[in-house]
């Protein structure tokens, strides 16, 4: 990835980003994210810690029922508060927070090691989702630590957008100089109003704002961001009755064999 110390603070945050603020330099970026994180976590931590509250029967005795209700509450809380650990994630990709530290990563075996989480996603969407590998390393060059969200949001993503029922297929390949993740994502006609949620990755010059910034979708945001900040792309089309989303990573050199 590029060295992006040298740049101002408004260089450093994309003039896509509706965070984008010239005047604000690494100090207020901070202050701006904590504030952002304190005011849509701590409701959903209160939430959670009162649910616990009731389970635990300080509030009195509970019958399966209520107890199922508020199973399914706590639930929905833990997953809207994972949709917004996305959404910071985002926030601090484009407020120039996270700077990713690269190494030679095999793709190929990680994404291996990462089929329960594509099980589980499958089982919640209701979408089938297989995964195909080549028999050789796929090595690209990014952190560790963002493999795994970047497979997640991937597959969460593809089914997000697909049909009910409709097969998503994950391929990691490499190609030049890149190490390439293909997303194939069937659809009825149905879904395919979503796509205008992939316009941003489809098209750059998509709705322009009087303000001059371009609006962005939240489809494959997080996978986007992730990409870009390892010196790769996300991008994404439709083919007849397919989405074709493309992830880029610089591919890293294969491991030199010790002789001896």
């Amino acid at each position: 990835m590029k060295n992006r110390k040298s740049k101002t603070a408004g260089q450093a945050i994309s003039k896509d980003s509706i965070f984008f603020a010239p005047s604000m330099n690494g100090k207020d970026r901070l202050e701006f994210y904590s504030f952002l994180s304190h005011i849509l976590r701590g409701p959903l931590v209160g939430a959670t810690g009162y649910i616990d509250y009731v389970f635990m029967g300080y509030a009195g005795a509970l019958n399966k029922q209520q107890l199922r209700q508020l199973s399914m509450s706590r639930e929905s809380i833990l997953e809207l508060n994972r949709v917004i650990d996305v959404f910071l994630d985002v926030v601090a990709f484009d407020l120039n927070l996270i700077k990713p530290e690269s190494s030679r990563i095999d793709i190929a075996a990680d994404i291996k090691t990462a089929q329960p989480l594509f099980r589980e996603i499958s089982v919640k969407s209701k979408t089938p989702i297989s995964v195909s590998v080549p028999p050789e390393p796929v090595y690209a060059a990014m952190s560790r630590e963002w493999t795994k969200p970047l497979f997640y949001e991937v597959a969460a993503g593809a089914a997000f957008f697909s049909g009910e029922g409709m097969p998503v297929r994950i391929t990691v390949r490499r190609a030049g100089r890149w190490a390439e993740i293909l997303i194939n994502v069937s659809q009825d006609k149905d879904s395919r109003q979503t796509n205008n949620l992939l316009r941003p990755f489809a098209a750059p010059a998509y709705a322009i704002s009087k303000h001059g910034l371009k609006r962005t979708g939240l489809g494959f945001n997080l996978a986007k961001k992730i990409a870009e900040a390892h010196g790769g792309k996300l991008s994404a089309k439709t083919v007849r009755d397919a989405l074709l989303v493309k992830v880029m990573l610089p591919a890293a050199a294969q491991p030199r064999r010790r002789t001896a």
